[in-house]
């Protein structure tokens, strides 16, 4: 896309609002097709008629699968939890599924390591590397 051009969008499917904030903009889930190529789904904030939006991220299919796999290990409970007030101590967090990045130094490429704990109760790992991430 050369400097200057507009960009396109069409959405193809509105799918969930997340929030809204007092100056009338949402957070939205959505099915976006930008630019005339693949749709994709999509969350950013809107402003009321669509006309402006904020950066946001997209997923292709399989970014979704995987985007899916990782919020259903998820508890919010233990992802927000607070640290204890008695002694100082942090609650054990359990399995929430926290997927630690790291880069490989030679390829520039980033691969996570998932808990299999919170899908199977085992403390093995499953590597779920990706070339485009």
């Amino acid at each position: 896309m050369a400097a200057g051009e507009q960009v396109r969008y069409n959405i193809t499917k509105s799918i969930w609002r997340l929030n809204r904030s007092v100056n009338g903009w949402q957070k939205e889930v959505n099915v976006v097709a930008w630019n005339g190529k693949q749709a994709k789904l999509d969350i950013r904030e809107w402003n009321a008629d669509k006309s402006q939006m904020h950066k946001g991220l997209t997923f292709d299919k399989d970014e979704v699968y995987q985007l899916k796999r990782c919020m259903a290990s998820i508890d919010p409970e233990v992802l927000f939890a607070e640290k204890s007030t008695d002694d100082n101590t942090e609650r054990d967090p359990g399995p929430a599924g926290i997927v630690n990045i790291a880069t490989d130094s030679t390829t520039g490429n980033q691969q996570g390591n998932v808990s299999e704990s919170a899908e199977t109760g085992t403390d093995e790992t499953k590597d779920t590397s990706t070339d485009n991430v």
